[in-house]
């Protein structure tokens, strides 16, 4: 099988392809390459309803897709984490049921770099400071 496939029957798994979804104001939702990347093929199917409902969807515990990506890739991408901050317009300051942040799941995750930690870090205070 290899994959999670949605009602259109496209798989998420070996042969993933980057979904032409946008937003209303015309901005792409996301790159199903450069998220699932790095994320362990078991692990991919949580990823599905980001790509059915868009990056703002917030899963049952409350996380969002910058949460469930720095804790489930091995490792976690610089790169994936600045498009995601950048390009998504991922709030880094998002907090799930349990009180946790994004900063939270990457320091929890051992394959995480020093890099991708000041990063987070750091985009957490600007989004804190600007409002």
């Amino acid at each position: 099988m290899g994959g999670v496939c949605s009602r259109k029957n496209r798989c998420l798994g070996s042969n993933i392809k980057p979904l032409k979804r946008v937003t209303p104001g015309g901005k792409k939702l996301m790159d199903t390459k450069k998220i699932l990347a790095t994320v362990p093929q078991s692990k991919q199917h949580e990823f599905k309803n980001f790509y059915r409902k868009g990056v703002n969807y917030l899963t049952k515990r409350g996380q969002n897709i910058l949460m469930m990506y720095v804790w489930y890739a091995e490792p976690p991408l610089l790169e994936t984490i600045t498009y995601l901050l950048k390009e998504c317009d991922i709030n880094p300051n998002q907090i799930d049921n349990t009180g946790w942040s994004a900063l939270h799941y990457a320091a929890s995750n051992p394959f995480v770099s020093l890099e991708c930690l000041e990063l987070l870090g750091d985009s957490a205070g600007q989004v804190s400071k600007d409002g």
